[in-house]
């Protein structure tokens, strides 16, 4: 997959008269320290971060760098070295030039930035970008427009944070939230160059590694699903130890496999119990697994399937909430009035349990079931519904939602034993 460094230009400082070093542009060097003895210099972040990726095998298609108009844009001649063209020399002595004059740099200017850059700075291409100084909602879309512009299907980035307005990274961050469902963006790295931390640092700027909250970026989408579809399948990539029970569990859950799916989830609640997660949101992940799951330490198949029948109606899951509605119902009562497994009875059976809930039960209990039993098969075929009173439900989501409603009402009765057969 693609990556690309997305850097932020800020203001830079003129270097003190006497200061040790120099630079092409005048503006004052930074010392950057990486950890384990990793020192570089530069008067702009974005250049020794991606000296740092590439030490470390991460080699960036793309630099994106972006700033105000009145950036240090020309600090950019900082970062060339070596046998540089002259077209390249050129063009970074206008663009400091026009920067030490004005205080300001055109876009015009940086978009005829030669071709032979990129290579120079040893990615396949880099992008310059001016955006407005985004204090209002109209000009805050504009990065957002220019993201869109930039980045691809599946585009790995990594978010330097270090230099411009601080609202400009701030807002970058929170902006690929979104793009990671509309372009499958996602977060690779986040950093930091401390200049404000550099006294305690003995005049070094240390790098801070931000990436815990790309990392928290994704538990919040898996959280996020979670709680709003019910499905904790992708927390399996969480705790690698319960991650194929967890999975099995899923999924027989979802096909409405509780007796099945008891086995998988106990040894998964096993597993989270000796989990010992020094991340405080991974320890609260695993306790919010552990409560979906606690039906399978306590035999309650048809409490489960209600419980999960009515969080998938209050999602809009309609089809799927009338299923596990019935199929509670019928758990409950074979647990009653039948011998064997509730979870793996044959058609007969089932038929006979429809029997005996149409004989046994009461108004206005009966024709509620009745109802329901006739919605759920109006509704999986496609079909009218046999029953005239059933038919409302099958054009109107309200009708839809109150016939359910009923039925689960129903369904609580017959577990809490309010209603016998």
């Amino acid at each position: 997959m693609p990556t690309t460094l997305i850097s932020f230009i800020g203001r830079g400082r003129d270097s003190e008269p006497g200061e040790p070093g120099g630079s092409r542009s005048g503006y004052s060097l930074t010392e950057y320290d990486f950890g384990g003895g990793r020192v570089r210099k530069s008067t702009f972040f974005g250049w020794t971060l991606l000296q740092h990726l590439r030490d470390e095998g991460v080699a960036p298609d793309k630099w994106l760098i972006i700033g105000t108009a009145g950036s240090l844009w020309g600090g950019l001649a900082d970062v060339l070295e070596g046998d540089v063209p002259d077209t390249v020399i050129e063009w970074a002595h206008d663009v400091l030039e026009q920067d030490k004059r004005s205080g300001c740099v055109e876009q015009a200017l940086l978009d005829r930035a030669p071709a032979e850059l990129p290579g120079l700075l040893g990615v396949g291409k880099v992008a310059l970008e001016i955006v407005d100084e985004c204090r209002d909602r109209e000009s805050q879309h504009c990065l957002m427009s220019l993201f869109l512009r930039h980045l691809e299907e599946n585009d790995e980035v990594i978010l330097d944070v270090t230099h411009s307005y601080r609202h400009l990274p701030i807002m970058a961050a929170f902006m690929m939230s979104p793009l990671r469902w509309l372009r499958g963006v996602k977060v690779r790295g986040i950093y930091y160059g401390a200049l404000d931390m550099r006294r305690e640092n003995g005049g070094i700027s240390p790098v801070v590694d931000l990436s815990i909250c790309a990392d928290y970026n994704r538990k919040d989408s898996i959280l996020a699903t979670f709680a709003t579809t019910g499905d904790y399948s992708e927390a399996a990539s969480l705790f690698p130890d319960a991650a194929g029970d967890l999975s099995q569990t899923s999924f027989l859950e979802k096909i409405a496999r509780m007796g099945d799916a008891r086995a998988p989830a106990r040894r998964v609640m096993d597993e989270l119990e000796k989990t010992d997660a020094v991340d405080p949101l991974l320890a609260g992940i695993g306790s919010k697994l552990q409560d979906a799951l606690r039906w399978s330490r306590e035999g309650r198949f048809p409490q489960r399937m209600l419980e999960k029948s009515r969080f998938l109606l209050e999602r809009g899951e309609y089809m799927n909430s009338l299923i596990l509605c019935l199929e509670s119902i019928f758990k409950k009562v074979f647990q009653t009035h039948f011998q064997g497994d509730p979870n793996n009875y044959d058609e007969e059976t089932s038929w006979e349990i429809k029997n005996l809930l149409k004989r046994n039960l009461v108004p206005p209990w009966n024709d509620v079931f009745r109802g329901l039993n006739d919605l759920r098969n109006a509704a999986v075929h496609g079909t009218r519904a046999s029953r005239k009173e059933v038919q409302p439900a099958l054009r109107s989501e309200e009708e839809f939602k109150a016939l359910l409603e009923r039925g689960m009402d129903l369904a609580g009765k017959l577990i809490s034993g309010e209603i016998s057969l």
